[in-house]
Protein backbone atom coordinates (compact mmCIF):
# COMPACT_ATOMS: atom_id res chain seq x y z
CA UNK A 1 0.00 0.00 0.00
CA UNK A 2 2.41 2.63 0.84
CA UNK A 3 4.47 1.51 -2.33
CA UNK A 4 1.68 1.70 -4.43
CA UNK A 5 1.00 5.47 -3.33
CA UNK A 6 4.78 5.90 -3.61
CA UNK A 7 4.78 4.88 -7.34
CA UNK A 8 1.62 6.48 -8.04
CA UNK A 9 2.88 9.95 -6.76
CA UNK A 10 6.23 9.17 -9.15
CA UNK A 11 4.08 8.32 -12.03
CA UNK A 12 2.40 11.42 -11.95
CA UNK A 13 5.52 13.81 -10.99
CA UNK A 14 6.96 12.43 -14.37
CA UNK A 15 3.98 12.56 -16.50
CA UNK A 16 3.54 16.09 -15.02
CA UNK A 17 6.88 17.15 -16.42
CA UNK A 18 7.03 15.48 -19.71
CA UNK A 19 3.54 17.52 -20.57
CA UNK A 20 4.99 20.78 -19.51
CA UNK A 21 8.51 20.43 -21.64
CA UNK A 22 5.93 19.25 -24.32
CA UNK A 23 3.82 22.05 -24.11
CA UNK A 24 7.03 25.02 -23.75
CA UNK A 25 9.14 22.90 -26.50
CA UNK A 26 6.45 21.50 -28.53
CA UNK A 27 7.88 22.96 -31.68
CA UNK A 28 11.70 22.23 -30.80
CA UNK A 29 10.90 18.69 -29.92
CA UNK A 30 8.61 17.60 -33.17
CA UNK A 31 11.88 19.19 -35.00
CA UNK A 32 14.39 16.87 -33.09
CA UNK A 33 11.93 13.76 -32.47
CA UNK A 34 9.47 14.34 -35.93
CA UNK A 35 5.74 14.58 -34.52
CA UNK A 36 4.99 10.98 -34.42
CA UNK A 37 7.62 10.57 -31.32
CA UNK A 38 6.70 13.70 -30.33
CA UNK A 39 3.02 13.03 -30.05
CA UNK A 40 3.75 9.66 -28.95
CA UNK A 41 5.94 11.01 -25.81
CA UNK A 42 2.97 13.38 -25.43
CA UNK A 43 0.35 10.07 -24.89
CA UNK A 44 3.14 8.77 -22.57
CA UNK A 45 2.94 11.46 -20.47
CA UNK A 46 -0.71 11.68 -20.00
CA UNK A 47 -0.88 7.91 -19.46
CA UNK A 48 1.45 8.01 -16.37
CA UNK A 49 -0.71 11.09 -14.83
CA UNK A 50 -3.30 8.72 -15.01
CA UNK A 51 -1.87 5.49 -14.42
CA UNK A 52 0.01 7.12 -11.21
CA UNK A 53 -3.49 8.77 -10.31
CA UNK A 54 -5.08 5.59 -10.55
CA UNK A 55 -2.30 3.72 -8.50
CA UNK A 56 -2.27 6.59 -5.61
CA UNK A 57 -5.82 6.26 -5.33
CA UNK A 58 -5.98 2.49 -5.02
CA UNK A 59 -3.36 2.61 -1.99
CA UNK A 60 -6.32 4.45 -0.30
CA UNK A 61 -9.03 1.48 -1.13
CA UNK A 62 -8.05 -0.60 1.83
CA UNK A 63 -8.31 2.07 4.59
CA UNK A 64 -11.35 3.02 3.22
CA UNK A 65 -12.66 -0.09 2.90
CA UNK A 66 -11.50 -0.96 6.84
CA UNK A 67 -13.25 2.32 7.71
CA UNK A 68 -16.71 1.28 5.75
CA UNK A 69 -16.37 -2.23 7.71
CA UNK A 70 -15.50 -0.38 11.30
CA UNK A 71 -18.44 1.92 10.97
CA UNK A 72 -20.61 -1.24 9.71
CA UNK A 73 -19.29 -3.05 12.81
CA UNK A 74 -19.80 -0.25 15.18
CA UNK A 75 -23.52 0.43 13.83
CA UNK A 76 -24.53 -3.44 14.44
CA UNK A 77 -23.06 -3.42 17.80
CA UNK A 78 -24.63 -0.31 18.62
CA UNK A 79 -28.04 -1.77 17.20
CA UNK A 80 -27.53 -5.24 19.24
CA UNK A 81 -27.11 -3.13 22.28
CA UNK A 82 -29.99 -1.20 21.81
CA UNK A 83 -31.87 -4.46 20.84
CA UNK A 84 -30.58 -5.77 24.53
CA UNK A 85 -31.39 -2.67 26.39
CA UNK A 86 -35.08 -2.56 24.32
CA UNK A 87 -35.26 -6.43 25.71
CA UNK A 88 -34.62 -5.46 29.28
CA UNK A 89 -36.79 -2.78 29.44
CA UNK A 90 -39.79 -4.69 27.85
CA UNK A 91 -39.44 -7.38 30.86
CA UNK A 92 -39.63 -4.87 33.31
CA UNK A 93 -42.65 -2.50 32.12
CA UNK A 94 -44.34 -6.60 32.22
CA UNK A 95 -42.62 -8.71 34.34
CA UNK A 96 -44.96 -11.63 34.54
CA UNK A 97 -45.46 -11.66 30.61
CA UNK A 98 -44.80 -14.88 29.24
CA UNK A 99 -42.98 -14.26 26.57
CA UNK A 100 -40.85 -11.44 27.65
CA UNK A 101 -40.13 -13.49 30.60
CA UNK A 102 -38.43 -16.06 28.43
CA UNK A 103 -36.74 -13.29 26.83
CA UNK A 104 -35.03 -11.86 29.85
CA UNK A 105 -34.07 -15.77 30.34
CA UNK A 106 -31.99 -16.07 27.17
CA UNK A 107 -30.70 -12.90 28.03
CA UNK A 108 -29.26 -13.53 31.20
CA UNK A 109 -28.19 -17.16 30.18
CA UNK A 110 -25.97 -14.65 27.11
CA UNK A 111 -24.47 -12.45 29.94
CA UNK A 112 -23.64 -14.57 32.66
CA UNK A 113 -22.46 -18.05 32.10
CA UNK A 114 -22.61 -19.18 35.50
CA UNK A 115 -26.36 -18.70 35.11
CA UNK A 116 -26.58 -21.32 32.11
CA UNK A 117 -27.63 -24.15 33.51
CA UNK A 118 -29.76 -22.20 35.82
CA UNK A 119 -31.51 -20.87 33.05
CA UNK A 120 -31.65 -23.36 30.64
CA UNK A 121 -34.09 -25.53 33.39
CA UNK A 122 -36.37 -21.83 33.54
CA UNK A 123 -36.55 -22.08 29.86
CA UNK A 124 -37.25 -25.99 30.23
CA UNK A 125 -40.30 -25.14 32.86
CA UNK A 126 -41.25 -22.60 30.19
CA UNK A 127 -41.85 -24.70 27.10
CA UNK A 128 -42.99 -27.22 29.62
CA UNK A 129 -46.10 -25.14 29.77
CA UNK A 130 -46.13 -23.97 26.74
CA UNK A 131 -46.11 -27.82 25.24
CA UNK A 132 -49.22 -28.59 27.67
CA UNK A 133 -51.57 -25.20 26.65
CA UNK A 134 -50.80 -26.52 23.07
CA UNK A 135 -51.38 -29.82 23.94
CA UNK A 136 -54.57 -29.05 25.60
CA UNK A 137 -55.52 -26.57 22.57
CA UNK A 138 -55.38 -29.51 20.60
CA UNK A 139 -57.51 -32.01 22.44
CA UNK A 140 -60.17 -29.40 22.70
CA UNK A 141 -60.24 -28.68 18.37
CA UNK A 142 -59.99 -32.05 17.46
CA UNK A 143 -62.33 -33.29 19.99
CA UNK A 144 -65.15 -30.36 19.47
CA UNK A 145 -64.74 -30.29 23.45
CA UNK A 146 -66.33 -26.89 23.94
CA UNK A 147 -67.05 -28.08 27.36
CA UNK A 148 -63.71 -27.94 28.21
CA UNK A 149 -63.18 -24.23 27.25
CA UNK A 150 -62.68 -23.07 31.13
CA UNK A 151 -59.70 -25.09 31.11
CA UNK A 152 -57.20 -23.51 29.31
CA UNK A 153 -57.73 -20.50 31.71
CA UNK A 154 -56.29 -22.87 34.97
CA UNK A 155 -53.58 -23.17 32.42
CA UNK A 156 -52.96 -20.03 31.84
CA UNK A 157 -53.47 -19.51 35.30
CA UNK A 158 -50.34 -21.94 36.49
CA UNK A 159 -48.29 -19.99 33.64
CA UNK A 160 -48.79 -16.78 35.47
CA UNK A 161 -48.04 -18.24 38.83
CA UNK A 162 -44.68 -20.10 37.19
CA UNK A 163 -43.95 -16.13 36.09
CA UNK A 164 -44.23 -14.79 38.88
CA UNK A 165 -41.72 -17.97 40.04
CA UNK A 166 -39.42 -16.78 37.27
CA UNK A 167 -39.54 -13.53 38.50
CA UNK A 168 -38.30 -13.99 42.00
CA UNK A 169 -35.56 -16.53 39.99
CA UNK A 170 -34.58 -13.37 37.70
CA UNK A 171 -34.49 -10.82 40.77
CA UNK A 172 -31.62 -12.90 42.08
CA UNK A 173 -29.95 -13.27 38.78
CA UNK A 174 -29.77 -9.61 38.49
CA UNK A 175 -27.03 -8.45 41.00
CA UNK A 176 -24.75 -11.12 39.27
CA UNK A 177 -26.08 -10.64 35.95
CA UNK A 178 -22.94 -8.47 34.69
CA UNK A 179 -20.19 -10.13 36.78
CA UNK A 180 -19.84 -13.13 35.89
CA UNK A 181 -20.07 -14.43 39.50
CA UNK A 182 -22.44 -16.79 41.21
CA UNK A 183 -25.95 -16.71 42.96
CA UNK A 184 -24.85 -16.06 46.75
CA UNK A 185 -26.36 -19.01 48.93
CA UNK A 186 -29.23 -16.93 50.96
CA UNK A 187 -30.76 -16.31 47.02
CA UNK A 188 -29.79 -19.85 46.13
CA UNK A 189 -32.40 -21.38 48.36
CA UNK A 190 -35.08 -18.34 46.99
CA UNK A 191 -34.30 -20.07 43.38
CA UNK A 192 -34.73 -23.57 44.81
CA UNK A 193 -37.75 -22.94 46.32
CA UNK A 194 -39.08 -21.08 42.66
CA UNK A 195 -38.26 -23.68 40.89
CA UNK A 196 -39.70 -26.66 42.53
CA UNK A 197 -42.36 -24.63 42.77
CA UNK A 198 -42.62 -24.19 39.15
CA UNK A 199 -42.29 -28.51 38.82
CA UNK A 200 -45.16 -28.83 40.90
CA UNK A 201 -46.89 -26.73 38.74
CA UNK A 202 -46.26 -29.00 35.89
CA UNK A 203 -47.01 -32.05 37.82
CA UNK A 204 -50.30 -30.75 38.50
CA UNK A 205 -51.30 -29.49 34.81
CA UNK A 206 -49.82 -32.93 33.63
CA UNK A 207 -52.30 -34.42 35.99
CA UNK A 208 -54.80 -32.09 35.29
CA UNK A 209 -54.40 -32.63 31.27
CA UNK A 210 -54.56 -36.79 32.13
CA UNK A 211 -57.74 -36.27 33.55
CA UNK A 212 -58.91 -34.33 30.51
CA UNK A 213 -58.09 -37.36 27.54
CA UNK A 214 -60.09 -39.36 29.73
CA UNK A 215 -63.11 -37.40 30.25
CA UNK A 216 -63.35 -36.63 26.31
CA UNK A 217 -62.89 -40.20 25.56
CA UNK A 218 -65.49 -40.93 28.11
CA UNK A 219 -67.41 -38.36 26.64
CA UNK A 220 -67.18 -39.33 22.94
CA UNK A 221 -68.47 -43.02 23.94
CA UNK A 222 -71.26 -42.19 26.05
CA UNK A 223 -72.06 -38.70 25.39
CA UNK A 224 -72.18 -37.91 28.73
CA UNK A 225 -69.74 -38.44 31.20
CA UNK A 226 -69.15 -37.56 35.30
CA UNK A 227 -66.93 -34.30 35.71
CA UNK A 228 -66.37 -34.51 38.99
CA UNK A 229 -63.02 -35.47 39.29
CA UNK A 230 -61.98 -33.42 36.70
CA UNK A 231 -63.47 -30.42 38.35
CA UNK A 232 -61.87 -31.34 41.64
CA UNK A 233 -58.27 -30.49 40.15
CA UNK A 234 -59.41 -27.61 38.28
CA UNK A 235 -61.10 -26.40 41.83
CA UNK A 236 -57.62 -27.17 43.25
CA UNK A 237 -55.98 -25.51 40.47
CA UNK A 238 -58.16 -22.22 40.72
CA UNK A 239 -57.54 -21.75 45.09
CA UNK A 240 -53.69 -21.63 43.69
CA UNK A 241 -54.38 -18.52 41.65
CA UNK A 242 -54.65 -16.27 44.46
CA UNK A 243 -52.47 -17.38 47.28
CA UNK A 244 -49.12 -19.54 47.51
CA UNK A 245 -48.74 -23.24 48.85
CA UNK A 246 -47.92 -26.24 47.53
CA UNK A 247 -50.03 -29.20 46.62
CA UNK A 248 -50.29 -32.60 47.53
CA UNK A 249 -50.09 -35.78 44.79
CA UNK A 250 -51.39 -39.02 46.57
Amino acid sequence: MKWSRILGVALMLIGAIGTVLGLVFDTAMIVALGIHAASFLTIAAGCAIGIGGVSFAASFVPQIRQKIAQGHKAKLLQATIDSDKERTVGYEKDSLNPEKVRVRLVQLRDRNPNLEKLMNKCIEQKDGIDRYQEQLNRLIQANEALYLNDVPAVLDGAEKRMCANFRDIINCCILVENNGKMISERNQEIVEEAIKSNDDELTTVEILLDRSVAYINDYNRKGISDRSELDAWIKAMEDKINKKGEMRFD
